[in-house]
């Protein structure tokens, strides 16, 4: 008996923070027994797939052998409706459960056409269009305004969210960011906590909008003797509060969402927990939401240049062969060492401008760069962009050797290219390795070149080079995991000028 209440349970949980193919009822009136979909007009079926008719349907018309339903409409996703016999209830719910049926009717076993909720309406859930790139975002834990003060009701009795019976049905505000991360990140979302962004060293890794949940208002009128039985109307308002994470203080936008349902006996799902899923597929189905926040993220990579400085930058020389252009760039390419270790890095000027990624010198405003000779010098970090990866630096010196910049945008898939730095060992700089480019990514608001050529730690911040020995990109990161291999990434030339906002 216990095994049987636990796992009804525990499936229930599940199918609530289920999105995709998931219903909820809005309400539950008296008179004929009747079902509706909001919109109208959805296609009903039966679990053999026959059709049944078109919302709003009459109940009594349903044939006594009908275990379920399965609801369509064009434009939205695809939901089940189940029934379930009060007479043998535990083993027509577990049923229905495996099926991943959202919503249940109660069918009476003595008369076939009793259907509670009576004169139900289930909401469809629109088909969340898919976005070719994901957008980045850190969600903030989940605030809630005047938590004393909400009309709250269960058995015609007005409740706190003080009360100490309450909290074993609500749920626990804290955890709620974990609901709203799972369904955001089934669309076109990527999501990461506030308080882990800090932790992110890579720049792809990290978001550049972020998104505090504040409820405004909360209200519930339930009856039933526990959370399993309760019955009633219940709705949620939440401000979706949007800001830039370089200006956390500063509010762009606000979305709201205000969802209304009607929570049905059987669920064991807790209050806010149900509500909060609700919110969250609400607030994807704002249609404009993706396009905005695609634009803010725009603006801020643009707002990360800083000032505009001018470097007499490196002109391209004719080589006969590939390998006259590799021998020479070999001694324009630098390890750069850093307190906790090293990467590598190009000079682009005679006069000793040295480019580099961010992650490779981190916050250090002094470094140290080894040239090709093992001549150790220092150098000065002139300016970086954390949020594009890149930062420039400048040793002393006259008469360097420096490479030639490419213009990235000519670059083809399928061209053959070449990555020279210290990979995994200082003893090894100046190391060459060819591949070539398999194809063009937009990651976080940044534009990558993808590249089989062979990458490794130490790497970062070398040039990836094209067959005349002129700069295309800037080896930034490769994936590594257990099935993946030859997939690498670098900053376009193009790019990294123009988010340095350097001029020459």
């Amino acid at each position: 008996m216990h095994r049987n209440c636990f796992f009804r349970s525990f499936i229930l949980f599940c199918l609530i923070l289920s999105v995709f193919g998931c219903a909820s009822i809005l309400n539950q009136q008296k008179g004929p027994n009747t079902f509706n979909t909001e919109p109208s007009g959805a296609e009903v079926y039966n679990e053999n797939n026959i059709k049944l008719g078109t919302t709003p349907i009459d109940l009594s018309n349903i044939p006594k052998n009908t275990k379920g339903f399965k609801v369509r409409m064009d434009g939205f996703q695809e939901s089940e409706i189940g029934i379930r016999s009060m007479d043998r209830n535990d083993i027509l719910f577990v049923d229905a459960m495996l099926l991943c049926i959202p919503c249940l009717f109660d069918l009476s076993g003595k008369d076939i056409y009793s259907f509670k909720p009576k004169n139900a309406t289930v909401r469809l859930r629109k088909i969340i269009k898919e976005r070719k790139n994901a957008i980045k975002i850190a969600i903030d834990k989940l605030y809630i305004e005047n938590k004393n003060e909400l009309p709250l009701k269960i058995n015609e009795r007005s409740v706190k969210l003080s009360d100490k019976f309450l909290s074993r049905v609500f749920g626990e505000i804290d955890e709620e960011d974990e609901i709203i991360k799972e369904i955001l990140m089934k669309s076109f979302f990527d999501v990461t906590y506030l308080n882990r962004v800090d932790n992110l060293k890579l720049a792809m890794d990290r978001p550049k909008i972020l998104i505090k949940p504040v409820v405004e208002s909360i209200s519930f009128d339930l009856n039933g003797k526990s959370l399993i039985d309760y019955t009633g109307h219940e709705s949620i308002k939440i401000n979706w509060n949007i800001y830039k994470m370089s200006e956390k203080s500063t509010l762009l936008t606000t979305i709201k969402t205000k969802t209304e349902t009607f929570r049905i006996s059987g669920s064991s799902t807790k209050i806010l927990d149900h509500l909060i899923s609700e919110a969250s597929m609400d607030l994807l189905e704002n249609d404009s939401i993706y396009d905005y926040l695609q634009k803010v993220e725009k603006e801020y990579m643009v707002s990360t240049k800083g000032e505009e400085i001018k470097i007499n930058i490196q002109t391209a020389t004719k080589y006969l062969t590939t390998k006259d252009a590799l021998k020479n760039s070999k001694s324009a390419v630098v390890t750069v060492i850093n307190k906790d270790g090293f990467g590598s890095g190009f000079i682009i000027s005679t006069d000793g401008y040295v480019m580099t990624n961010y992650h490779v010198i981190k916050d250090e405003k002094n470094v140290s760069v080894r040239l090709n000779n093992d001549f150790k010098v220092k150098a000065t970090v002139v300016k970086s962009n954390k949020d594009y990866d890149l930062a420039l630096l400048h040793i002393d010196g006259e008469d360097l050797n420096a490479l030639p910049m490419g213009n990235s945008d000519l670059i083809e898939v399928g061209e053959e290219v070449y990555a020279i730095g210290t990979p995994m060992d200082e003893s090894f700089g100046q190391t060459i390795t060819k591949g070539i480019i398999s194809g063009q990514r937009l990651i976080n608001g940044i534009n990558f070149l993808q590249t089989d050529v062979s990458i490794n730690s130490g790497n970062s911040g070398g040039p990836l080079l094209n067959e005349k020995g002129e700069v295309i990109g800037i080896t930034t990161m490769k994936l590594s995991g257990e099935g993946v291999e030859g997939i690498g990434f670098c900053i376009p030339s193009n790019a990294a000028f123009e988010m340095l906002n350097i001029k020459h």
